[in-house]
């Protein structure tokens, strides 16, 4: 299955939230090997991001992003193209990473309580 960034860290997380559940053994493992390679590929994202933080932000000299004037901003490089900057960051968050297919069946979670932002997350899992 090819996930995106922004999808990615949303479907890491509710997949994560079935950790407790019992489930069959071959959804178990399905889910296992997709969290392995999830995990992965988000260190891989963490260290693309943080590349790009080094790029364009200014760093302490401790190497630490400098807070910016508005909550959770930092300061950029007196010398930054804005526009070419959003373009590197929005490649990255539609970067696809292919990772191994799951799913889940519906009678397996049907005593399960679960929220709706995490059902619409695992909702097109489901069968």
């Amino acid at each position: 299955m090819k996930v995106t960034l922004n999808e990615l860290t949303d479907l890491v997380e509710a997949v994560k939230g079935l950790y407790t559940i019992p489930l069959p053994f071959d959804t178990t493992l399905a889910l296992r090997k997709f969290i392995k390679e999830a995990d992965v590929a988000t260190e891989v994202f963490k260290e693309k991001y943080r590349a790009l933080f080094d790029k364009y932000c200014e760093l302490d000299e401790n190497g630490q992003l400098i807070p910016g004037e508005d909550e959770g901003s930092f300061k950029l490089k007196d010398d930054i193209d804005s526009q070419e900057m959003m373009k590197e960051f929005n490649e990255l968050e539609t970067l696809e990473v292919d990772l191994p297919d799951f799913t889940i069946n519906e009678k397996d979670l049907s005593s399960q309580k679960m929220s709706l932002s995490t059902l619409g997350i695992l909702e097109k899992y489901i069968v």
